[in-house]
C-alpha cells in the first residue's frame, strides 16, 4: 500500500494497489488456446469439401480470434487492478472501468471465501471483474486479483463488492475510521 497519506490530511485520497496474482497468465494461455482452436478451424475450413461447412468453420475462427483478443485485454487490465479510498467512497478501478462505492451507503465490510456458482461470468485463476454470481450471496461486483479465497466483501443497501487490496490491515483500518466518522 502507499502509505504516503496514512496519518495525514483526511480529505487526501489513499491508494491501495491490488494483491498480485499470476491472472494475467491464465488469461493469456486461454487466448492462446482461443487463438490455437481458430487455427484449427480454419485448416478444417480449408480441407471441407462444402462452402456451409467452410463458411461454420470460418465464423467460429472468428468468434474465437474476437474472444481470445478480449481474453488478452482482460490481461492486460488485470494488472491494473487498484482501490482509492476517501471519506466520501471507495472507487475501484481496473483498466477503464471504474465502480464508485459511496462509504455513506455501506451497511457491512467482512473477509470471507466466495463459493462458485454454476453460472458464467468473469472469473478466472487470479482475476474477478464485474457481476459475478456467487453461491449463497448472490451477484458480487468483483474487481480483484482473486475469485474466491479471501475476499473483502462490501455491502451497500443494493450491491455487494468484492476487492482484494494488498494490504488488507491498512485498508481495513482506513475504511473503519471513515465509516465510523460518517
Amino acid at each position: 500500500m502507499d502509505q504516503e497519506t496514512r496519518a495525514s490530511d483526511s480529505t487526501q485520497v489513499r491508494r491501495y494497489p491490488a494483491a498480485r496474482s499470476a491472472g494475467w497468465f491464465w488469461l493469456i494461455l486461454i487466448a492462446l488456446l482461443c487463438f490455437a482452436i481458430a487455427g484449427a478451424s480454419l485448416l478444417a475450413a480449408q480441407a471441407s469439401g462444402s462452402f456451409i461447412g467452410a463458411l461454420a468453420m470460418i465464423l467460429s475462427a472468428a468468434v474465437l480470434v474476437i474472444l481470445g483478443l478480449m481474453t488478452l485485454l482482460l490481461s492486460g487490465w488485470s494488472r491494473t487492478v487498484r482501490y482509492e479510498l476517501s471519506p466520501e467512497r471507495l472507487v475501484l478501478f481496473c483498466g477503464p472501468i471504474r465502480y464508485n462505492v459511496l462509504l455513506a451507503d455501506v451497511k457491512r465490510v467482512s473477509k470471507q471465501d466466495l463459493r462458485m456458482s454454476i453460472w458464467s461470468s468473469t472469473r478466472f485463476p487470479g482475476f474477478a471483474l464485474g457481476n459475478v454470481p456467487c453461491g449463497g450471496i448472490g451477484n458480487v461486483v468483483m474487481c480483484s486479483t482473486r475469485s474466491l479465497k479471501g475476499i473483502i466483501l462490501i455491502e451497500t443497501g443494493t450491491r455487494k463488492y468484492g476487492i482484494t487490496p494488498v494490504d488488507e490491515e491498512s485498508f481495513l483500518a482506513d475504511l473503519t475510521d471513515y465509516l465510523e466518522a460518517s
